[in-house]
């Protein structure tokens, strides 16, 4: 757990290569090559990564261990021996799941370089982590959110703050377009001053912090939880609103909340 610590990690692979011992078993097929050099994989996992199971990706090559920490001994080829089709693949041609399932059958066989068997180990990994989650998976969506216009008055305003009981509400234009948020506040100031019949656009602060829906979870969180900001406009290439992410969107994300202490 140390390493992850250190290297501030969820997961942690390393391949440490050697001449001597190894353990994983010799395969008795004919066409499994005698072993020049062994590489040993050793993985650990933070609890943070729930859908990693390493002993299931060490298995896969004559190791073991536990789902948070597993290895893994195995002999290999020297990277002189390479085959013509691994150094393609090591040359930064994408993997498919058919090359991976090949590059296991001859990492049994000891026909892969230490790098290669690093890599499909670490390619097998990588397939266990689910696609982190963006905007668009965790926001409001638009259809769903009470808006007010740019050519609402402030009275206009005011009643349907009152009918949803906001206390804050996003402004578009007529085309729907972000323009700001507006809050109940803001309101209840102009009401007082006499500018109830005054349209919203001629009252509103412009705002330009927004996201789009590709946003990351990783970024969301940064905006959200660390530096303070309550709620996020999600909008499309156009200026477009799409949606409205919390914290508490957030958070429910990382199961910090319960259900029933979000309602």
């Amino acid at each position: 757990m140390d390493v992850l610590e250190l290297t501030d990690s969820d997961v942690f692979l390393l391949g440490a290569t050697h001449r001597s011992g190894g353990g994983t078993k010799k395969s008795s097929s004919a066409a499994a090559a005698p072993a020049s050099q062994w590489i040993s994989l050793i993985g650990r996992a933070s609890a943070r990564a729930a859908g990693v199971d390493l002993n299931k990706v060490m298995r896969k090559f004559g190791g073991g261990g536990h789902p948070k920490a597993a290895a893994a001994s195995l002999g290999c080829q020297s990277p002189d021996n390479n085959n013509e089709e691994e150094e393609k693949e090591q040359e930064g041609q994408t993997a498919t799941s058919l090359s991976l399932q090949k590059s296991i059958e001859l990492a049994k066989t000891g026909n892969l370089s230490p790098a290669k068997a690093l890599s499909t180990a670490l390619s097998m990994i990588r397939d266990q982590i689910p696609e982190q989650l963006v905007a668009s998976n965790c926001m409001v969506p638009f259809k769903g959110m009470v808006t007010v216009s740019t050519d609402h008055t402030v009275a206009e305003a005011r009643h349907i703050f009152d009918s949803h009981n906001l206390r804050s509400a996003p402004v578009v234009d007529e085309n729907n377009r972000y323009r700001s948020s507006l809050k109940l506040n803001d309101l209840v100031k102009a009401s007082r001053a006499g500018r109830s019949k005054d349209k919203l656009k001629g009252m509103i602060r412009p705002s330009v912090k927004t996201v789009l829906p590709d946003t990351s979870l990783a970024d969301l969180e940064d905006l959200l939880v660390h530096k303070g900001v309550g709620r996020i406009p999600v909008v499309d290439d156009d200026g477009l609103l799409v949606g409205m992410v919390t914290r508490t969107d957030v958070l429910r994300q990382h199961k910090l909340y319960d259900e029933s202490d979000l309602d």
